[in-house]
Formats: structure tokens, sequence, C-alpha cells
């Protein structure tokens, strides 16, 4: 259930009705995002200009969480793992609790970061 939130709250940001900056929205996108925040409970974490950011379905203002330029959630919803400056990190939903994973710097080599199904590990 937590995968398909969060592949409908993607999809919303692809077409457009989520923002990905915190920009004015008009009021088209308002009353689809309050249609939508009824029946969708979750949110959204991407990376811009480096910054991790985290906005809620429903809300218009994005959170900066912490740096980084991947952020992959985990499949209970409640860590983030996080790429940064050739480190893996995990850090709580809120942005709390950032703690380094990998300590000999990781080669991005364009794969992406993601949390095992048993919520302990990240490949």
């Amino acid at each position: 259930m937590a995968r398909r939130i969060i592949a409908i709250a993607f999809m919303l940001l692809l077409v457009g009705l989520m923002p990905a900056v915190a920009d004015s929205p008009n009021d088209v996108e308002l009353k689809a995002l309050k249609r939508l925040s009824g029946e969708i409970d979750g949110a959204i974490v991407y990376a811009r200009h480096r910054h991790i950011y985290r906005t809620p379905v429903g809300k218009w203002d994005p959170v900066e969480l912490d740096e980084g330029e991947y952020a992959r959630w985990s499949p209970d919803g409640k860590r983030i793992a996080v790429y940064h400056r050739r480190n893996v990190y995990v850090m709580n939903a809120d942005g709390s609790d950032r703690r380094l994973l990998t300590d000999e710097g990781w080669q991005d080599d364009g794969s992406p970061i993601e949390f095992h199904s048993n919520n302990r590990e990240v490949i």
C-alpha cells in the first residue's frame, strides 16, 4: 500500500500537480491537491540541487531535510536512504538522526540506492 501511495505521489510530481520547487499554486492546482490529499496519505521525497526535500501530499511547501543527491524511502516509510559525497546515509523520515553507512566512499556508477525489503539493508 505504501509503495502505491508513493507511486501515485511521484506521478503527480511528473504531471505537474506537485511542485518541484515552492512556487505559488494556481486555483486549479490547489483544488486538485485538496481533492487528492483526502485520498492519499503520504509524502514525496526528492533531490534538487544536491539537497533532499520532503513534501507531504496536499501541502505545497517542501521541507529541506539535508544534503544529498539521491533519496529512497524504506519499505515501512520510516527512514530515507541518501547518497551524498560518495557515501550512503540513512535518516529518519523527518531528516533527524542521519547516520553514515559507508566509510570508504561508494563509487557512483549511475545505479540507484534502494532499501532492501527487510527494512534493514540498503543495496
